[in-house]
This record gives C-alpha cells, structure tokens and sequence, in this order.
C-alpha cells in the first residue's frame, strides 16, 4: 500500500512538472521577439549556430550586435546558445516559420527553468520528508512572476538558476545523509558545469560548492581515502571535459583571454574611439560608492524586477503586487527562527552557510557591475539565488503554517491564490503590452 502512494506521489509531481512546463512553453510561444532584455542579442549565438553549423567568435558579423560591437560570442558561455541551435535545428524538419524556430530557441528557457524547480522541490523532500512543503516549494519558484517571464524567453539567468538548483540538491543530500556517492557526486558536477557555460556570475556557487566538496571529502568517514580521492577525480573530469573545451577555445582565439571579458570590452572601447554613443554608465561616474547602499531608487528596482519587472523595465506591476511579495519574504525568514525549525537547520548548516556565501559573492558581483561597469536595476542578475532563498522560505513559511495551526483548506486556498495570482500578474500586465 505503501509503494502504490510513493508512487501515485511520483506521478503527480511529473505531472506538475509537466503542467508548469507547459505554461512556459505558452509564454514561449506568445512573448514578441526582443521584447525582454537582451533577448536579440542573446539570439544572435545559437541563430549563428544553427545557420552556420559552428561556434560564432566575438568578430563573427551575424553574430555581433548593432550596438556597441557586443557579441555575447565572445564568453565561453554557450551552453544556453548550444542547446537552442539543437531545439532550432529539429524544429526546422518540420519548419521554416521565423516564429516557430524563435519558439525552438526559448524551449531551451523552459526546460531550464522546469529544471530549476524540479531540484528546489527535491532538496525539500529530503529536508522535510513531506511531499506538501515539496511541492509547495516547486509552486513557490515556478508562479513566482519573474521566474516564470524568465523561463519563457532566450536569456541566460534562468540557466544559471537550474545549475545552483542541482548544486543544492547534491550539498544538502551530502549532509543529510552524511556521505557522498557518485549519484550526488554526478548531480554536483553536472550543475557546476551548467554554471560554468551558463552565466559568470554564477560560478561562484561552483567555487563555494568546490571547498564545501573538497572539505566533506577530507573529513568523511563513512568512504575510505582512495574513494573520497576517485570521487573528486569524478568531479574534476566531468566539469573539464565538457568545460575546458570552450575555454581553450578562448584562450586560443582571443589571445589567452580566458574569460573573454577583455575582448569584450576592447570592442567597446572601438566602438567608442569610432565616434559611437555611449551605452555603459557605471554609478560611480555620478555618485559615492556609499550612496548606492541607500540609494532608494536602487534597492527597490531591484527587488520589483526580482518579483516581476517586465519588457525593459518599463512593464512595472502595482506596489500593492510588491508588498504581497515583500511581506511573504519577510514572514518565511522570521519563520526559520522558530525552534523546531532552526533544530532542522542545524542539520544541514554547513550546506546553508555555503549557499548563503555564495549568495552574498554574487550580490558583491552584481554591486561591483552596477559601481563600476553599467549601472542597471535588474533584480535578475540575481535570480540564480533564487533556488536558496526559495529553500528557505519554504521551510519558513511551513512552520509558521504549523504554529498558527492552519487547516489544510486555508493552506491549499493559499497556494492556489499564490499560482492563480501568477497567472493574473502575466495576462493582465504581459498579454496586452508584450505578446503577438
């Protein structure tokens, strides 16, 4: 009896998974092209792809943007443009419509952002033991209204997020059952790569999760040396085979400029010489480093367009939308200083406190652009925290639920408002100003 509710359990989280897919797969077909930022930009490298059957460099003309001579090619980051040629090119079997084969390239953002919630639910489920805190956590993610616009056009956050997810799934799986196998060790580096080819800024989960790795292996006992030893060996290669060949390619290409960053920047700075207008305002150049911190403008754009901030920022939702928002973020982190739950914490802290590092490393890095680079309020350079926070929220939020001793009609009303609000949120701001 048992096995038959495990798996009618298993069944209905597919089918879930299923569902949400789908609905990006709505919002992938219906979103106008370049309508979201970056989008044509990021298009141009796996459009190169599939037109041309190869990598595009940062000098490749069909692959450089009318602007600024910025090419995306340029970063070694081609996971995203890599698997939208693929989707482009078994659309185009079938089809040759600009649209669909637009269509083909944002599959790519669905299925990363199906990926994403499918691992926050998991690491829940191993936390909790309850499959209702599981998927509530999966609806928490997934119907939050800029996931869901991120999950639904070309960009490269949403990869990102899917790579922290498995990251998180393999760090606490790891202390939880106070052991690694090469299941979890699979799944760690499978997301590290995904990180590593998916957006900079996020590496620094793979760097934290490397030393949270490299410490675990040192001093578990539960595996003798030579496995702990074979493990990390596992690790290693799996990232560099699939990493390393797009790196070398830089460093081959644009004169040891692993990062590509350099080059980048070099082609911008021609831009400029040749008499180009200026596209990148670093905050600096008109203000204090210190006035960035209190800067008001700057801490609440940011948090709008984490929750929901459409088109180029300038599809922005009601402030009574970011107060529900605001006041759920807060009620699930007071939640975690309840004592049961912070006993439960306990339990996977070091994987936490790694998560919560990698956090603050990436919030360092996004400063840092917006000080020094290009100033822009963009709450989504920040979405691959997302899948940690998300965590703990959950876990916040279902022990306040307990204190207060809510019954399940109220619990299940609730998550049913939070989706259908999603819904609300994207037809009512998205659907009359962005779609076809």
């Amino acid at each position: 009896m048992e096995s038959i509710y495990k798996k009618r359990k298993i069944i209905f989280i597919c089918i879930l998974l299923l569902f949400i897919f789908i609905y990006y797969l709505c919002w992938c077909y219906l979103l106008k092209f370049n309508a979201s930022p970056d989008e044509l930009m990021r298009y141009l490298v796996p459009k190169y792809i599939y037109s041309n059957g190869s990598l595009p460099t940062g000098y490749s003309k069909d692959a450089i943007y009318f602007l600024g001579n910025w090419s995306y090619a340029f970063y070694p980051q081609m996971l995203g443009g890599v698997t939208s040629a693929l989707f482009m090119k078994v659309f185009s079997l079938w089809t040759h419509s600009d649209h669909l084969i637009l269509f083909a390239a944002r599959i790519t953002s669905a299925l990363f952002g199906t990926i994403t919630v499918a691992f926050v639910g998991l690491t829940v489920q191993k936390i909790t033991k309850r499959i209702k805190i599981a998927i509530f956590s999966i609806l928490f993610v997934a119907f939050l209204p800029q996931f869901t616009y991120l999950s639904s056009y070309i960009n490269n956050d949403i990869i990102a997020a899917a790579g922290v997810s498995m990251i998180m799934y393999a760090l606490v799986s790891n202390e939880i059952d106070h052991s690694w196998n090469l299941n979890k060790i699979l799944i760690l580096s499978v997301g590290s790569l995904i990180c590593i080819l998916g957006y900079l800024n996020s590496m620094v989960f793979v760097l934290v999760s490397a030393i949270y790795l490299i410490l675990t292996l040192i001093k578990q006992d539960k595996i003798s040396k030579k496995k702990a030893i074979n493990y990390f060996i596992i690790y290693c290669a799996v990232i560099a085979i699939f990493c390393l060949p797009f790196f070398i390619r830089n460093f081959i290409i644009y004169n040891g400029d692993l990062l590509g960053m350099r080059s980048f920047h070099n082609q911008y700075a021609k831009w400029l010489d040749a008499g180009g207008k200026k596209l990148q305002f670093p905050y600096t150049s008109n203000h204090s480093i210190g006035a960035l911190f209190i800067d008001n403008d700057f801490l609440v754009r940011t948090f709008e367009s984490f929750v929901g901030f459409f088109g180029y920022l300038s599809v922005q939702l009601k402030p009574v939308f970011y107060l529900f928002y605001f006041i759920l973020f807060y009620t699930g982190i007071l939640g975690l200083f309840i004592k049961p739950r912070i006993n439960e914490l306990k339990l996977i802290k070091n994987s936490i406190v790694t998560l919560i590092v990698g956090t603050i490393l990436l919030i360092i890095l996004f400063l840092y652009y917006d000080l020094y680079i290009d100033y822009q309020t963009q709450g989504r350079y920040l979405i691959s925290a997302l899948p940690p926070l998300a965590l703990l929220e959950t876990l916040g939020l279902s022990q306040i639920s307990k204190v207060m001793r809510m019954g399940r009609i109220i619990k299940y009303s609730f998550t049913l408002f939070y989706v259908l609000l999603n819904i609300f949120i994207l037809c009512h701001y998205v659907y009359p100003t962005l779609v076809l």
